[in-house]
């Protein structure tokens, strides 16, 4: 269990579950709103009454919401919102943003998700309350994934203004703020929240940490009578009251007359309540670190498993060798070229007959105008003709296809014994090498399959459209039933061409990608040279 204290300086009041249940996502995330993705994963951390937890599902619609907080007793009534919210909606849109939310007991400082679970972590108003905040950014970091967003908005109290002022003002201010000091918070969380991060490990800089500001603002009626009456009730609060009185600060005559102020100050026609709210945007940039370190008695290598690491040292020595620049590397350069051209060609020649101008002029010189530039409207000596051009477009493709295949092949044989690469760029993409040389010669299988495909089942029907476009060029008559067949079957192989070229590109750019690799670390002593990280 978690040693760091939990407790809440508010209490869990009904004045101050309905002050957090006015909150949505426009009042308190606008900052954030900007920068969620359709299909972001969010953690809520400290979401209380979960209303921003639920406003927020209207900006990710292919994403997924978690709301989690310390009190059973707070997720509980989140849920049953959240099911009133389910049995309320209108539209079926309503149901799924509600059913993309869901709502967890969860410390802050013991997350119950592992490493680099969300895309977005936002906290709204709980760092203020927290004696140790930097930890609680810590762990909003730790399930962050790498490239994501952890933003929070905290209140910074003491810049509180009230008008018309009351007597008792500036007292409830210092008391409030006392209350929370009691047990190691500190209030004016808004204005600390960059050193906050900075502590937490980011890096100073606008590409890392964000700051802006905005206001906690109530003002007139109906909106001075809420606040108002909300913080009576609130100092009406035994726990409030015990809290107010262990400050020393006040006694209980004027903890009444706070109370007092304040329902007077809520009926005032102008009553204007402003407090000044710190925003942050922390990008996580971490990186894989991997550092290479050879020993005498063999290999040290260090996996991570989770939030943990897992360690194990290898009999088998390693010596150290530079990275050497050889031809090879532009192997999965060309392969890369290779496979895009090849896929833009398949397609441009399959989209040609629908791209052309209204008109083109056959060999014999005589102008072909069809109605519209659909191969629907054109006849079938006009449709060979254009498969023609398409045709020869086409042979490109095989060509492409095969310097593909071998360049896909040369490159992924350049491993060594032991899944050690000999040149640079293998070396670099050594982690799981094994796997990445199987991906790439799949894609070069794969695309090399277009140049049999194409000779041995697209061949034939080119040849026997050929014979008919012929006649067609000789003013014969051709049977159109018979073209009608063969140009249908032609653009069925094509089609197939196609998604083979495609697919042997996307398998080649997978095996370059983080995600065809685990996450292990390697950690081998250089005997000559510091330790190097990437």
């Amino acid at each position: 269990m978690s040693t760091h204290n939990n407790s809440y300086t508010q209490g869990y009041s009904e004045a101050v579950l309905r002050s957090h249940a006015s909150r949505t996502a426009e009042s308190s995330a606008a900052f954030l709103l900007p920068h969620l993705k359709r299909d972001a994963k969010i953690l809520d951390v400290g979401c209380g009454p979960g209303t921003i937890t639920t406003s927020l599902a209207a900006y990710v619609p292919e994403g997924s919401i978690v709301g989690t907080d310390y009190s059973e007793d707070v997720v509980a009534e989140a849920q049953k919102r959240l099911d009133r919210l389910r049995k309320e909606s209108n539209s079926e849109a309503q149901r799924q943003a509600v059913d993309r939310c869901r709502f967890e007991v969860a410390s802050v400082f013991e997350l119950p998700f592992a490493d680099e679970s969300f895309d977005v972590v936002y906290c709204h108003q709980m760092l203020l309350h927290l004696p140790k905040p930097v930890d609680a950014l810590k762990e909003m970091r730790r399930v962050c994934k790498r490239g994501g967003i952890v933003a929070a908005r905290e209140a910074d109290f003491t810049t509180s203004v009230l008008y018309p002022s009351t007597e008792t003002f500036d007292l409830w201010l210092s008391t409030a703020a006392a209350i929370y000091r009691s047990i190691g918070s500190e209030p004016d969380a808004g204005r600390r929240l960059v050193r906050w991060a900075l502590d937490a490990g980011y890096e100073a800089g606008p590409e890392h940490i964000t700051f802006s500001s905005s206001n906690q603002a109530f003002g007139g009626q109906p909106h001075a009578e809420f606040w108002g009456k909300m913080w009576a009730e609130r100092i009406a609060a035994e726990s409030w009251q015990q809290q107010a009185l262990s400050t020393a600060k006040v006694d209980q005559d004027q903890i009444r007359r706070m109370q007092q102020d304040w329902l007077t100050w809520s009926a005032t026609p102008d009553g204007t309540f402003v407090m000044v709210c710190g925003e942050v945007l922390l990008r996580n940039r971490r990186s894989r670190r991997r550092c290479n370190v050879f020993y005498e008695q063999g290999t040290l290598q260090v996996r991570r498993k989770g939030g943990k690491l897992a360690c194990r040292i290898s009999d088998r020595r390693e010596s150290f060798e530079p990275p050497t620049y050889t031809a090879t590397m532009l192997a999965p350069v060309t392969a890369l070229v290779g496979l895009t051209c090849s896929g833009l060609a398949s397609g441009l020649t399959l989209a040609y007959p629908l791209l052309i101008n209204t008109h083109f002029i056959d060999q014999q010189g005589a102008m072909i105008s069809p109605p519209a530039p659909w191969v629907a409207n054109l006849s079938i000596a006009q449709r060979l003709t254009l498969w023609e051009r398409a045709f020869k477009a086409g042979f490109v493709v095989p060509a492409l296809s095969l310097v593909t295949a071998i360049a896909l092949t040369t490159f992924a044989l350049q491993s060594g014994r032991g899944g050690k690469a000999s040149s640079s760029l293998p070396q670099r993409l050594a982690v799981r090498w094994e796997t990445r040389k199987k991906l790439l010669l799949g894609s070069a299988a794969l695309t090399g399959s277009l140049l049999v495909f194409t000779l041995v089942f697209i061949r034939p029907t080119n040849n026997k459209l050929m014979a008919l476009r012929v006649a067609a060029n000789n003013k014969e008559a051709i049977n159109a039933s018979q073209a009608e067949a063969l140009l249908s079957h032609w653009t069925r192989l094509h089609n197939v061409r196609v998604v083979a070229a495609f697919s042997g590109f996307a398998l080649a750019l997978y095996s370059c990608s983080n995600k065809s690799a685990d996450d292990k670390i390697d950690i081998r002593p250089l005997r000559s040279s510091a330790p190097s990280s990437n």
